[in-house]
């Protein structure tokens, strides 16, 4: 099905208030589901951004080929794609669909098998490890949200 204004808008608004329960989720502690909407906010946003361009959305889920499929970098200043690439790359790599399905241990071992469990140096993560995972992508999805919501009003479908 191809998109329309419409669509485009709805799932704009859908964007909006999901980043905000982002936040309201991650200020109550629940780690994984406030992983796994914000990974649903930037779904939800570069479904918009697809739509605003009368195309078709894939059924996939994964990120970076949404937002390519949606032109979310066109618009991007070159001096600020760096900044939100990594951000998006710092998603998708924790991300998944089902984490909805998920407990924290099962996270846990998850992110141990993907290597995301390392620091950049090599060094095991400290502590709780979901939990570092999770300020990380709560810190990019605000990055790219800023960035795609910013710039809604004015980029050209």
């Amino acid at each position: 099905m191809s998109g329309s204004a419409a669509d485009a808008g709805r799932l704009k608004r859908a964007a909006e208030a999901h980043f905000a329960a982002m936040v309201d989720l991650d200020r109550s502690g629940h780690q994984v589901l406030t992983i796994y909407v914000a990974g649903l906010a930037i779904e939800a946003l570069f479904r918009a951004y697809i739509y605003r361009l009368q195309r078709t959305v894939s059924k996939a889920h994964g990120l970076r080929e949404l937002a390519e499929d949606g032109e979310f970098f066109k618009g991007v200043p070159p001096g600020r794609r760096p900044e939100v690439a990594a951000a998006l790359g710092e998603i998708a790599s924790r991300w998944y669909n089902l984490l909805r399905y998920e407990s924290v241990d099962s996270v846990e071992k998850e992110y141990r098998r993907r290597g995301l469990d390392r620091l950049a140096n090599g060094r095991l993560v400290k502590g709780d490890l979901v939990a570092y995972n999770r300020e990380i992508v709560v810190e990019s999805a605000l990055i790219v949200a800023n960035e795609g919501l910013g710039r809604w009003q004015f980029s050209k479908p």
